[in-house]
């Protein structure tokens, strides 16, 4: 669990609606902020198509379990 911490810290502090609510719009913002990066790296000739696959990836996966460990401190089902 201490490992999920480290990682998603932002996760955890989902204890009340406003900061779940917080979190969520927070990891929205990150996955935006990765799509419009990845879009400028995309103009990099030979190598930046692979970069922006990468970079879209890890945000992509970061956010959505992100999202997910929100969800499970938010509801109960994970204890700190």
């Amino acid at each position: 669990m201490s490992a999920l911490k480290n990682i998603f810290p932002l996760s955890f502090t989902a204890n009340d609606t406003k900061s779940f609510l917080t979190a969520i719009v927070i990891y929205l913002v990150i996955g935006i902020a990765a799509g419009i990066i990845s879009k400028i790296v995309r103009i990099i000739p030979l190598i930046g198509g692979l970069i922006s696959w990468v970079i879209g990836l890890a945000a992509g996966l970061y956010v959505l379990v992100g999202l997910i460990v929100t969800i499970l401190v938010f509801t109960g089902s994970i204890k700190e």
